[in-house]
């Protein structure tokens, strides 16, 4: 039985913090709170200062400003809704090459004038033989490499005199001297720090960190520029993100629907279909050298792993069928590229910015092995139908764009 005082060899307790320590000591323990009161005045000035209970949450970090470059060829109707959906999910700016559309964008003219007062556009028409003025010789190649000079970097487009190797010195001063922009006088454009290369009947889709398409609702109005800051924190040194397809058919459709794209077409591949392992890119415009040899993938700044998928694996080419199943972190890349019979024909007869050819054989093999439902754009695709879309979530500006 034990008297008196205590004969424990435990250490004595540390002195509790006294009510006339420093505000900014009182949120630690008492006894953390002693230990750095005990401290030399002179130790104690050097410790770094201590955030106090009232200290208010830092603002989170701007999200990227994210924007679209695509070019185009009659396809006037198909403009409303895409523009839409892509100002209502967070992109900032869309520089669209009109490619001998006949007849010709107008900014002004009912489908487009919203966007362009808004200041989502800038309309570049250009001249049919665009392609002559890249050493691929084709359009889109050519508009791509252009956007991301002037409108990415800021640079001024190149005089007549100023040709890119292998290109023949008169077709660039044609093509040069022909091009005509429209752009909003007011506000002037942003200079985006991410830019996205895609065609008019591919859309942005968030996904969700584990891939799961969303089923209802609509996303967030900035989950793109979100989800590229995602994928930029996770992958710091990327040179760009390379979005796997999801490739749909015509869902039995023999015309175009009334009720627009995203939410008419649910028929789609399944993500172990070779179609799907094929991407398009969002390039970091600071990593990006050019185009490469298609539209589907970029080259980039040596020293950094180029571009990666949302899984994190290197993508060297425009297809990654190597990688296993398609990627769909955070974003898909919803490619419409059938949709109706009858839209199917109109874009046979156009033809396209790199001259692929499609015949009606593909249409039905796409159409046969669409045993998959995907259904992530219908909830907001269904508002942009309805509504005309996120044009004024974008005139409004967002976080950090």
């Amino acid at each position: 039985m034990r008297t008196g005082a205590s004969t424990s060899s435990q250490p004595a307790a540390a002195p509790e913090a006294t009510s006339d320590a420093p505000p900014s000591l009182l949120w630690l323990s008492p006894r953390r709170a002693a230990a750095r009161l005990t401290l030399p005045p002179a130790a104690r000035a050097a410790l770094p200062p201590l955030p106090t209970a009232a200290s208010p949450t830092p603002p989170p970090p701007p999200l990227p400003t994210v924007a679209i470059c695509a070019i185009v060829k009659n396809q006037t109707a198909d403009l409303p809704e895409w523009l839409a959906w892509h100002a209502g999910v967070g992109v900032r700016h869309v520089f669209l090459y009109d490619h001998a559309s006949s007849p010709a964008l107008d900014p002004a003219s009912p489908p487009l004038a919203p966007f362009f007062s808004a200041g989502l556009l800038t309309l570049v028409t250009a001249p049919p033989d665009a392609g002559a003025a890249h050493p691929s010789g084709r359009a889109q190649l050519w508009a791509y490499d252009d956007c991301l000079e002037v409108y990415g970097r800021g640079k001024a487009r190149a005089g007549p005199g100023a040709p890119p190797t292998g290109v023949d010195p008169a077709a660039w001063g044609r093509v040069a001297s022909s091009l005509r922009t429209a752009t909003a006088p007011s506000p002037p454009p942003p200079r985006p720090a991410w830019l996205a290369f895609i065609d008019v009947d591919e859309f942005m889709v968030p996904t969700g960190a584990d891939s799961t398409n969303l089923t209802t609702g609509a996303p967030p109005p900035d989950a793109i520029p979100a989800a590229v800051a995602a994928f930029a924190a996770s992958h710091p040194a990327a040179g760009g993100w390379a979005l796997n397809w999801v490739l749909f058919g015509s869902s039995g459709w023999a015309a175009r629907p009334p009720g627009g794209v995203l939410a008419s077409y649910t028929a789609c591949l399944p993500p172990d279909d070779p179609e799907n392992t094929h991407v398009k890119s969002i390039v970091r415009v600071a990593r990006t050298l050019r185009v490469g040899r298609d539209p589907h993938h970029f080259l980039y700044t040596p020293g950094g792993p180029g571009a990666l998928n949302g899984r994190g694996q290197v993508v060297p080419g425009g297809v990654a069928s190597a990688l296993g199943p398609a990627a769909y972190e955070f974003l898909a890349l919803h490619h419409y590229a059938t949709k109706s019979r009858a839209e199917y024909a109109a874009k046979m007869a156009r033809g396209s910015g790199m001259g692929n050819a499609k015949e009606w054989g593909w249409f039905d093999s796409v159409d046969r092995r669409c045993r998959a439902v995907c259904e992530g754009g219908v909830g907001m695709g269904a508002v942009v139908a309805g509504r005309g879309g996120g044009v004024g979530r974008l005139a409004g500006g967002g976080s950090g764009r």
